[in-house]
Formats: C-alpha cells, structure tokens, sequence
C-alpha cells in the first residue's frame, strides 16, 4: 500500500550558490498558478510511476494557513500518487545552507494515508529527516519521524548512533485523510543541521533524547556530511497544500500593518505578498512580508509626493519588507504646479516647455517665474497669481496657432508679452488682472484684450507703487505698447486705473477699436520733481482707424480722453478717428487731441478725419484745447466730411461720417 512520505532532502547534483537574502524562498506555492512542468520540480523515478496531479477543488481545513498564503485564494492542492521515488520540490534553483544562510521553515498543509505495519518505508542516501503515518501492530497510528540519535560523545565526534529502525512514534492527534499544518524548522546546532516539528501549531517533543537532553530536537540523518537543503519530497499517496519555504517563523504573532491617505491621494492598488487590497485601513502582516505598491490616484490637480514609510526592515522601488515592529505606509500628493489636460507638472517652467502649439497650460496654484520664459498656446492662468520676477519679465509666445493668456493675476514688474509669429496669429488678452505696465509686443493679426483689470499698484520695477516719486518709474503707460505691427487691436470692456502715463500708450499697425472700457485717472497724484502728471487716458500712435465708443472716462489727473499721433512709420494711411458714446467726468483738462505729426516732429500736419458722435460730457471740461487740425487734404471714406456742429468752446473739427 501506498504512504505519504514527506521527507527533507540534499541533492548534491544542484549547484551550490548562496540565498542568504531570501524571505520566501522560490520553491514555495500554493499551487494555484503551477504546473508540475513547472522547473523546481523534479521526479528521477520512472515516468509511469509518478501520477500526481493538480486538483481543482477547496481544501476544508479550519485552522491558521501558512502565513504567506493567508488571505490568498485556495482552490487548488496537490494530490500525490508516486513509487517510491518521491516527487521534489527544490528550495531553489540552488540549495539552502542552514550553515551559512541561516534557519529556514517548511510549512505545509498536508494530508497523510497511513503506512500498514507490516510494510516498510525506505531512505534514499539523500534524506535528511523522514514523516509519516504508520500502524503499530495494535490497530492505533502514530506519527512517525525517522531521525537520527547522538550521545554526547557523538555530538563531539559527529557521528550518528543510528536506531533501528530510528523510527520514533510521537503523538500527534494525525488523523488519516484529513488536512493538517505541519511545520519544520532546520537549522545548526553543535554543528549538525537538526529539526523541529510541530503539528497544528503544537511542538512535538521525543520519547528519546536524540541531542543532548533536548527532546524537540530531531537531528538529520546525514550527522555533519551536510548542513544543506535541497527539496521537500513527497511519496506514496497523499494531499499537499500552501507549501511555504522561509525564514520568516511561521509563529510570530502578527503585526499591525496601517496604510493611510495623505494629501491628495484618493485612492490605492497595492499587494501583501502577492494578495491584491485597495483600501486604506490596518491589516495583519508578519516579519518579511512584501508590500508593494502598485498603483496610486490623487485628487484633481495632485501629482505623486514623498510617502512616509516607518517600521520596515527595507524599502525599494514600490516594495516594503515588513520589520520586526509594526509598520506604517502614507502616501502623499503634492499640488502640481501646472497641467496640460490630464498631465500635470512640479513647476510651471516645464509645464510651459512641454507644451505645443494648440495646447492649454493650466496654472494650478500660484507660481513665480525667475527667467524669460515661452508659451506655445494658451496659458491660462485659473484665478492664481503669476509673479515674474525681475528678470523674468518676457513671456514670449512662439510658434504657429491662435495665443492667449487669461484668468489671473500677473505680478511684479513691467510685463512683456511678445507675440514671436509675424503674421497669422491672434493674441488674446481675457480675464486677466495686471498690477503693473503690460507690453503686448506683436506681429499678429489681432490683439484682444477683453475683460481685464489693469490696477497700476505696482511700478515698472515690480514695486509698490509710489505716488510723489522723483524717479521715472512710472514712466510707461498701463498697456504700453511701442513695437506693435497687430493688423487690429480690440479693447473691450477692461477697467484702467491710470497711473503716470496713459492708460493705452500704443503703436499699431491698423485699426484700434476702444470700447466699453473705464479709465480713472486718481492713482497718481503730484511728483516731487514737478512734472506734469496729466496724460491722456489713451495716447495712440496709429497706422489706421481709431474708434473710441462707449468708454468711461474719469479722474482729476486725466489730461484727456485720447490723444492720437499720426507719426513717422505709423502715420496713418485711412486717417479717421471716431469718438462716439463715450462718458467723460467733470474736471478733465480738455476733451481730446489729435495731433498729426511729421517725421521731424512738428506739428501739426492736417491729416485726419474725426467724428465727434453723442458723448457725455462734465462740467469743467476745458474745450478750447480739443483739436490741433486746420485743414483736410484727402477723403478716403467718400465725399469730403463736412463740418459737425461742435460744442460751445470747441475748436474745427472735420467730420467723417461712418
């Protein structure tokens, strides 16, 4: 009749290498996943000896699995039907030396057929240690372990007093057919590799002292010929399940392994030696556990941080071997400086580099920029605030497609925005608050500015704004602009706060179009130095028409609502000025100029037309300086304008009507 045998064995046709880093060595399985084509196992009998198989069906066993199994799936478990020659499951590709690599624990389910006293149960040269089920004559079973027995004057010599049989039965409570842990530890002592055995977690202790006075001790049956392991073997018939090779001692009462979310992490995947979790919380883990990490997701706008790991004997690449002590793992998000879609950066300056034409680059929290920087789409800016710092005062806008820059704060000092494409290419303005001077230099089709704040509180160095000072810090107007070639420029709906120069101080290729827009002239009040501090609210150098409507004009340092210059490169080709609509405080010095320039800068040449439509104006308003103009030497919009009928006060006027 067929027994289980389970046995400890050398195999010296295996090469010897070192597994001293090992935990849980490779040849242990739980069967669920493996073939016995799989290479650590071996079967040097005949082949129509060996018939195990792989069975798919639950093992019913209530008590503690092996604790690298715990908590994994358990469908699956070995049936072993062989010979004599055991079916082996090598440790590794490469012994394990108790000597030099330390102890080391089989831990198993199992389930033993018992051995009929008149049959006998033999040893091959390899066996180290033999277990199995046997009757004793009587009608009773008995575990029985085949060892080997030292006097003390053998420990000193090393060798073996061998019983016979050596058979030492052991009480155990084994019942045939049904599933049972069974554990051994080896390891060296006195120079010998011995054992201990426990079965269902209860030690077994011999009727005999094999070492010394020490009956828990089972030496191998090799004496000092070898200190190594090489395979678990398996023969006659019998179930084998959750095979565990490892250093870890299967005893160690359980640790407590807590994972927590940080900041901006919202969810987990992660592994307990192999075992998939998703939820933050405690679980039990053991000394050598690996816990890895294999997916982290973060809240919007949150990229991966630094976690915080403590109690594990090492951590690397995601993996976190559990220590002697409990463990924590908590993971951390950190705020992202920027994002493209879905993509998100630590810093701005990357975010801004990584970007193509057509793409948008999302501020996420407040940035500061500390060199000149490109934008190759839009940047948007989401309500925070973008310090530049002083000399980082350019943002360049580069390559081809539509540019924008919108919805938030810039700070610090004078701002240059420059549009690098020379034809094409619109450049958009939208949302933006800008606390000091701001220079859309281009070559585009079309600026727009639209829905902005310009506040003026800071001055072109990034400073508060100082009212009285002696210095020309002040000196460039709110939206300057002296390099534009922009086919068009709009400017809708904004709110200026006019500071020591015109709101718009501006040079433009074609036509401007100024509407809904409010300018307040209070921010700047004297100068130490006497200067004059009235400017216009618009001072506009222009290649082409100007059309001034629905504004708001206000303010006691306001010199006047507009002031255009027909001059040098931007003299104008289409000559017409338009102020219609428009709404001007009391108090202002005098209503508008336009003032036609030459090339050497006298004046004035009469080359415009305006239209001075229904506007609104103070009391107070200075009249008598509206217009320098006398005369009209062309009219390209039709027959010659004629002459408005103007205010009281106001001076010649010529008209085009539009």
């Amino acid at each position: 009749m067929k027994t289980l045998k389970f046995m400890l064995a050398a195999a010296t046709a295996i090469g010897l290498t070192t597994a001293s880093q090992a935990v849980n060595l490779p040849g242990s399985t739980s069967f669920e996943d493996i073939q016995l084509t799989d290479s650590l196992f071996q079967f040097e009998g005949a082949a129509g000896d060996n018939e195990s198989e792989i069975v798919s069906e639950a093992v019913s066993f209530t008590g503690d699995r092996p604790v690298m199994f715990r908590g994994t799936a358990d469908a699956k478990y070995l049936k072993v039907s062989t010979g004599t020659d055991p079916l082996l499951r090598k440790v590794d590709t490469s012994p394990w030396d108790a000597s030099a690599d330390g102890e080391v624990y089989i831990d198993t389910l199992v389930q033993f057929t018992v051995t009929p006293s008149t049959d006998e149960v033999t040893t091959n040269a390899a066996d180290k240690l033999l277990i199995y089920l046997k009757e004793d004559g009587a009608g009773n079973t008995n575990l029985t372990v085949r060892a080997a027995k030292y006097t003390p004057a053998d420990i000193v010599l090393g060798t073996p007093e061998l019983l016979e049989p050596m058979d030492l039965s052991v009480p155990s409570g084994v019942v045939a057919g049904e599933w049972h842990r069974l554990t051994v530890k080896s390891y060296v002592a006195n120079g010998l590799l011995v054992f201990n055995i426990w079965i269902d977690g209860n030690q077994l202790t011999s009727p005999t002292n094999l070492l010394g006075s020490d009956n828990t001790v089972f030496p191998s049956l090799l004496g000092k010929a070898s200190t190594e392991l090489a395979a678990v073997g398996f023969a006659g018939e019998g179930c084998v399940d959750d095979l565990a090779m490892t250093t870890l001692d299967p005893f160690t009462p359980a640790l407590e392994f807590t994972l927590a979310f940080g900041t901006g992490v919202s969810g987990v995947a992660f592994t307990i030696n192999g075992t998939a979790q998703t939820a933050a919380g405690t679980y039990n883990v053991y000394p050598g556990d690996a816990i890895v990490v294999t997916e982290v997701s973060y809240d919007a706008d949150y990229m991966e941080g630094t976690p915080t790991a403590t109690g594990f004997a090492s951590t690397d690449n995601g993996t976190n071997v559990v220590g002697a002590t409990a463990c924590s793992l908590t993971l951390a998000g950190t705020l992202a400086a920027a994002k493209i879609g879905d993509t998100k950066y630590a810093d701005l300056a990357t975010a801004l580099g990584a970007a193509t034409a057509g793409q948008t680059v999302t501020l996420v929290q407040n940035a500061t920029i500390s060199a000149p920087t490109t934008a190759a789409g839009t940047l948007d800016l989401n309500g925070k605030t973008l310090t530049l710092g002083d000399g980082a005062k350019a943002i360049t806008f580069t390559g081809t497609g539509d540019k924008t820059l919108k919805g938030g704060n810039i700070m610090g000092a004078y701002h240059e925005l420059t549009n690098t494409v020379p034809e094409g290419v619109n450049l958009t303005l939208d949302g933006m608050t800008f606390h000091a001077s701001v220079m859309p230099n281009g070559s585009g089709d079309l600026l727009t500015v639209t829905n902005c704040q310009f506040l003026c509180d800071l001055d072109k160095k990034g400073n508060a704004f100082t009212d009285g000072s002696t210095e020309d810090v002040h000196s460039y107007g709110v939206l300057f602009n002296s390099k534009s070639l922009f086919a068009q420029a709009d400017i809708v709906n904004n709110t200026f706060d006019q500071g020591r120069r015109a709101a718009v101080q501006a040079s433009f290729a074609g036509d401007l179009y100024f509407y809904g827009n409010t300018v307040n002239a209070d921010k700047l009040t004297s100068r130490t130095d006497g200067a004059n501090t009235r400017y216009p609210a618009l001072q506009i150098f222009s290649n082409g028409r100007v059309f001034i409507e629905n504004n708001t004009f206000s303010g006691q340092y306001l010199g006047e609502p507009f002031c255009i210059y027909n001059k040098g490169t931007y003299r104008a080709s289409d000559k017409a000025v338009v102020f219609n609509g428009n709404t001007v405080a009391d108090n202002v010095e005098h209503l508008w100029g336009v003032y036609d320039v030459d090339a050497s800068g006298s004046e004035p040449v009469a080359d415009a037309n305006v239209l001075f439509g229904a506007n609104t104006i103070g009391s107070n308003v200075d009249l008598t300086k509206c217009v320098y103009k006398t005369t009209l030497d062309d009219a390209p919009y039709g027959p010659t304008p004629a002459t408005l009928a103007l205010p009281t006060g106001v001076a010649t006027v010529y008209a085009w009507t539009h």
